[in-house]
């Protein structure tokens, strides 16, 4: 009976102190990989290429509902998938290879920003350890480039396939809804701070592509 109720009091303690902070703000940085487009080699860009601000509210010791702001991080690290780009033009990402490139397809996406908003709910909380399972939906905004003509170069030695040719792009305003899945582990220290990782599963219901993203971020809850 004894350890019945030791037992209780301790999961009582813990709950309550992941209870008594009800808000959550963090900060992360991390990146994404499309599943339609495996880059050759690891850059830099693989590990850090957006940043994230969010806020958590804990509604039960277990539950939360959350939103999140994120956006692309237009850093030259000496790798851009698309390549000769002039300084004004960098930041664009591309979504499929040039071997695909046809009218009517996102060839590149640029200066993109996500909201999402979604629930949380903890299935592992020990000792300071955390670990949460979330989804939610996704609107991400920016640009995309379409392609409006091709061309061949001057170089090119068949009519009929081209071997050498340009491409003539343009960009229009674009947003796209979509939804994600995943996991987020943190380990609470010092007090009110957290540190943790987190990987989801992000989808849309157009022509966007899939991704999944991951990073490191720190938290306060208060």
């Amino acid at each position: 009976m004894k350890k019945i109720t030791l037992t209780a009091l301790l999961l009582l303690g813990l709950s309550s102190v992941y209870a008594q902070n009800k808000h959550k703000v963090s900060l992360m940085i991390g990146s994404e990989q499309q599943m339609n487009f495996v880059s050759k080699g690891i850059h830099m860009s693989d590990f850090i290429s957006k940043i994230n601000i969010g806020y958590e509210y804990h509604i039960h010791p277990k539950i939360s509902i959350y939103g999140n702001y994120t956006r692309w991080l237009n850093i030259d690290w000496g790798n851009s998938s698309i390549s000769g780009l002039p300084k004004e033009e960098q930041g664009k990402r591309s979504i499929i290879p040039k071997n695909e490139y046809d009218y009517n397809k996102i060839l590149y996406q640029q200066n993109y920003n996500f909201i999402n908003l979604g629930a949380s709910y903890a299935f592992f909380q020990k000792k300071g350890h955390q670990i949460r399972g979330k989804g939610g939906l996704i609107m991400a905004f920016g640009k995309d480039g379409y392609l409006e003509d091709i061309y061949p170069h001057p170089n090119s030695t068949n009519d009929h396939q081209l071997d050498f040719y340009y491409e003539k792009t343009f960009t229009k305003p674009a947003s796209h809804l979509g939804g994600n899945a995943g996991l987020e582990y943190n380990y609470h220290f010092f007090k009110n701070f957290s540190i943790g990782i987190m990987t989801t599963y992000d989808f849309y219901f157009t022509e966007s592509p899939s991704r999944i993203s991951y990073g490191i971020q720190i938290g306060y809850s208060f």
